[in-house]
C-alpha cells in the first residue's frame, strides 16, 4: 500500500512539473486524484482513512480523556465520534485546530479537606477524631484517628476504611449528678458513689459495711444503681451515716482503749519496761472482744496486766538496713549486695558507742571504707561481672540495658521500630526485652526519620501532618487578660492553624510559647494605714465617722472599696470622701428615753397627752390635748406638766330622766322645740351644740407618714343632736410608728 501511495504521489508531483494545472480530465479514466489530511502535529491521514485525537491533553484524576475520531474526506479533517459515539449534532463537533494529540490522566487525586480549609496530597495522613462528640464519661483522645489521603478518598490510616467526615474538634457531653434517695440534699458527681445504711446504730461486734446493712450506689449520669439494679422505694428509707457502739473497749495497764473489734489484734506485752539482760519479751496478739482481751490462738484472757507497749531500756543503735545492735557491739555492712563490673564490695565496720548525758546510741566507724554509715545499707555481699557484645563492636554490661533499632532510617509518617536489649549474666548473651521479633533483629544502634517538616516559631520541627497543641503567643499577659492559644498544623510542608485561636488572635508567627500566665494583679494600697494592703478584686467598708448622733443612721457614712489591679475605686458611697481619716467601724449614740404617765418611750415617740384625765363633768373635757415628742431624754411640743394625763375618759352620766340625746332647756330661744345635746364619742359625757372635738380615721400610721393626714374635726350640731362626720369609724389617738 504504501508503495502505491508513493506511486501516485510521485506522479503528482511529476504532473505538477510539466503542466501547470492539472484536473481529472486529464488524467486516464482509470485514474483519479488522492486527497490526504494533515494533523495540527504532522500526522498524514489518507483519504477516507482517520485519526483519532483528544478534546484535552489532561484529565483530572475523576474524569476520563475524552477521545476524538476524525474522518479524512476531500483533504479536510472532520470530527465524527466522540467517546466511540457518533457525532449528530455539529455543535458537539470539535475543530481538528482545537484538538490534542494525546491526553495524559492524573494518577493520584488529592483529597479536599472540609469547610474550605485546603486540600491533602494522596499518600499523606493526617490527625482528626473520629466524632465530634461524645457521651457522658467517655474521652476524646479514644475517637482521635490519623486519616490517609488515597486517591482522593479518606480512609482510615489503620483498617483503610473510607472516613465518612473528619472532625477538627471534639467534646464530650456533661455528666449529670445524682441525688441520694434518702436526703435530697446529699449528691455525688457521675462515676462517684454513695453508701446508704439500713440502721444508723449498731451493737458491738456488728460492722456498719456488712452487706446486711450497707447499701453501695454508682452514679451513672444521673442515674444511681446498686450493682445491676436500680433504686426502688425501699432505698428512701436509708440512713446517710451508721456507728458502731463503743460502749465494749478493753483498757490496758498503761492505760491505752482500744474498741471491741472481732478482727484486729494487737500486740501487747507481759511488761512496761526491758533491759539488756532481760529485754522485752516479743509480745501476745489480742483481740477486744466484749470489754476484755482475748488471746487469738486460745481465746483465754491474760491473767496479769498488759501493756500496750515495752520500753527496753537497754540502749540500742539503728542499723541503715533497719536492724538494730546494742551497745558495745559491732555489725559489718556493705555498700551494695553485688559487686558491679564497675565497683567492688564495699565493706564498713560499725560499733554501736553510748552518749551518756542523753542517753541515746550512735554508731561509730571502726574500720572499712569510707562515706557516710547510711550509704551502707546491706549485710552481705558478693562479686561478679558479666558482658555482652553489642552489634557496634562494643561491650553491654550485665543487667544494664541498651535501645537498638531494626533499621537505620524509615520514610516519612513512620516510626523508628526501637527494641531494648539487656546483658543476660546466666548466658551471657544479649536479650529482647521490649519490642517485637527475636533479638538479632535490632542490629543498628540509631535511627532517623526522612520526612517533610515545619519549623515552628520556637525552632522546633514538627513533622507532615502532626499537630503542635497548646502553643501561645505570648508567655504572659496582664492582668485580667486572657492567654491567645492555637493549635499549629504542619501541611504540605507549611504551618497552618488547627481550628481557630482562642483569645486576642496573633499571626502563626507569633505562637511560639509553650506557656502563657496572667501577671499577677497587684495588691492596693490604702490611705488610712502605711502597712496593711488590700487584696485585688477584694472589697473594704470604711465610714468617714466613727458616730452618729442619735436617732441617725451609720449607713450614710458607710462608703465601700473595691481593689482593681493596684487601683482602689469607691464603689458604693460618697465618692468625695476623704479616706485618710476614715474608720472600720461607726457606732450610733444611745437615745435617753423618757417617761410619761409612769411608761417608758424611746427617741423619737410619741404620745397624745390629755390636760385632763376625764374626772370633771364639763362639756368637752377630753377636747383640750397635745402631742409630745420624745428628744434626747425630753418631751418636746408642749408643756408634759400640764399635759400629764395619757388617757381621757368623760366619766359623766346624765340623769336618769333625760332622754337620750335630749335634755330640756327652758332657756331655748322662742320657746321653740328643747335644744339637743351630743353624746361624745368613746366618752360618756354630752356636748353642747357647736362644741368641736378632733378625732382621727387611723389609729396609728407607718414611719414616714403624718397623723396630721388622717386628722377630723367634727362638730355638736345641736337640731340633730349628732356630731357630724360620727359616722365614720374615728380614734381618739394616732400613734407615728
Amino acid at each position: 500500500m504504501m508503495r502505491i501511495i508513493i506511486f501516485i504521489l510521485s506522479a503528482l508531483v511529476f504532473t505538477a512539473c510539466n503542466k501547470s494545472k492539472l484536473t481529472e480530465a486529464d488524467l486516464p479514466s482509470n485514474q483519479k486524484l488522492l486527497s490526504v489530511c494533515v494533523t495540527p502535529w504532522g500526522q498524514t491521514v489518507l483519504e477516507g482513512a482517520k485519526a483519532v485525537a483528544y478534546e484535552n491533553d489532561k484529565a483530572a484524576c475523576k474524569d476520563d480523556c475524552v477521545s476524538l475520531e476524525y474522518l479524512c474526506t476531500n483533504g479536510q479533517l472532520t470530527a465524527v465520534k466522540k467517546d466511540g459515539a457518533d457525532i449528530t449534532n455539529d455543535a458537539d463537533r470539535v475543530d481538528i485546530e482545537n484538538a490534542k494529540q494525546s491526553c495524559q490522566k492524573e494518577q493520584f487525586c488529592s483529597c479536599e479537606l472540609p469547610n474550605g480549609k485546603g486540600v491533602v496530597s494522596h499518600g499523606v495522613k493526617i490527625q482528626a477524631y473520629s466524632s465530634g462528640q461524645v457521651a457522658c464519661g467517655e474521652t476524646c483522645t479514644a475517637k482521635e484517628i490519623d486519616v490517609l489521603c488515597q486517591n482522593g478518598i479518606f480512609v482510615d490510616a489503620v483498617t483503610t476504611n473510607p472516613v465518612a467526615a473528619i472532625n477538627f474538634s471534639c467534646s464530650a457531653l456533661e455528666c449529670k449528678s445524682c441525688t441520694a434517695p434518702w436526703d435530697a440534699m446529699l449528691k455525688v458527681a457521675h462515676g462517684g458513689m454513695l453508701t446508704g445504711y439500713a440502721a444508723s446504730t449498731l451493737g458491738c461486734g456488728l460492722s456498719c459495711a456488712a452487706a446486711t446493712n450497707s447499701v453501695s450506689f454508682t452514679c451513672n449520669n444521673g442515674s444511681l444503681t446498686k450493682g445491676t439494679t436500680s433504686v426502688t422505694v425501699a432505698d428512701t428509707a436509708l440512713k446517710s451515716s451508721c456507728q458502731v457502739s463503743t460502749s465494749c473497749s478493753c483498757t490496758t495497764a498503761d492505760p491505752q482503749t482500744y474498741s471491741h473489734d472481732s478482727t484486729t489484734v494487737y500486740k501487747l506485752f507481759q511488761k512496761q519496761t526491758g533491759s539488756c539482760s532481760s529485754p522485752c519479751d516479743a509480745g501476745v496478739d489480742y483481740k477486744c472482744l466484749d470489754g476484755n482481751f482475748s488471746k487469738v490462738t486460745d481465746g483465754t484472757k491474760p491473767t496479769t496486766p498488759v501493756y500496750k507497749a515495752c520500753v527496753d531500756q537497754c540502749i540500742y543503735c539503728d542499723l541503715p538496713d533497719g536492724t538494730k545492735i546494742k551497745q558495745g557491739t559491732t555489725a559489718t555492712l556493705f555498700k551494695d549486695a553485688v559487686g558491679t563490673c564497675d565497683l567492688s564490695c564495699q565493706k564498713l565496720i560499725v560499733r554501736c558507742d553510748v552518749n551518756t548525758a542523753t542517753k541515746t546510741g550512735f554508731l561509730t566507724v571502726t574500720n572499712g571504707a569510707t562515706g557516710a554509715i547510711s550509704d551502707y545499707k546491706v549485710a552481705a555481699c558478693s562479686e561478679t561481672c558479666v558482658t555482652c557484645n553489642l552489634p557496634d563492636g562494643t561491650k553491654l554490661q550485665e543487667s544494664k540495658t541498651a535501645t537498638l533499632f531494626t533499621s537505620t532510617s524509615v520514610g516519612c509518617n513512620q516510626n523508628c521500630n526501637s527494641g531494648t536489649v539487656t546483658c543476660d549474666k546466666a548466658t551471657a548473651s544479649l536479650k529482647l526485652v521490649s519490642g517485637t521479633g527475636v533479638v538479632t533483629d535490632y542490629k543498628y544502634a540509631s535511627c532517623v526519620g526522612n520526612c517533610v517538616q515545619c519549623t515552628l516559631p520556637d525552632g522546633t520541627k514538627l513533622n507532615e501532618g502532626q499537630i503542635a497543641h497548646d502553643k501561645f503567643a505570648a508567655p504572659t499577659v496582664k492582668c485580667g487578660e486572657s492567654c491567645s492559644k492555637a493549635s499549629l498544623w504542619c501541611l504540605g510542608g507549611k504551618l497552618i492553624f488547627f481550628g481557630t485561636p482562642t483569645g486576642a488572635a496573633s499571626a502563626i508567627e507569633s505562637y511560639k510559647y509553650s506557656s502563657c500566665s496572667a501577671e499577677p494583679c497587684k495588691e492596693c494600697s490604702l490611705p488610712w494605714s502605711t502597712t496593711a494592703k488590700l487584696n485585688n478584686n477584694a472589697e473594704a467598708v470604711r465610714y468617714t465617722t466613727a458616730s452618729v448622733s442619735c436617732g441617725e443612721s451609720c449607713e450614710s457614712k458607710k462608703v465601700t472599696l473595691k481593689c482593681s489591679d493596684s487601683v482602689l475605686q469607691v464603689i458604693a458611697g460618697d465618692a468625695t470622701a476623704n479616706l485618710t481619716t476614715s474608720v472600720d467601724t461607726c457606732s450610733a449614740q444611745t437615745c435617753q428615753q423618757c417617761t410619761f404617765a409612769g411608761k417608758q418611750y424611746t427617741e423619737g415617740q410619741r404620745v397624745t397627752a390629755y390636760k385632763n384625765n376625764g374626772s370633771s363633768c364639763a362639756v368637752g373635757v377630753c377636747a383640750d390635748y397635745i402631742s409630745l415628742t420624745c428628744k434626747s431624754g425630753a418631751w418636746t411640743g408642749g408643756d408634759a406638766a400640764v399635759y400629764k394625763y395619757d388617757l381621757c375618759q368623760n366619766s359623766c352620766v346624765p340623769a336618769p330622766t333625760t332622754e337620750v340625746g335630749r335634755v330640756g332647756d327652758t332657756s331655748a330661744e322662742s320657746g321653740g322645740a328643747n335644744p339637743w345635746l351630743c353624746p361624745v364619742l368613746h366618752s360618756r359625757g354630752f356636748a353642747w351644740g357647736g362644741t368641736k372635738l378632733t378625732y382621727y380615721t387611723k389609729a396609728s400610721v407607718p414611719a414616714g407618714d403624718s397623723c396630721n393626714r388622717y386628722k377630723v374635726i367634727v362638730e355638736c350640731n345641736n337640731l340633730s343632736g349628732l356630731f357630724s362626720n360620727s359616722n365614720r369609724m374615728l380614734y381618739l389617738q394616732c400613734k407615728e410608728n
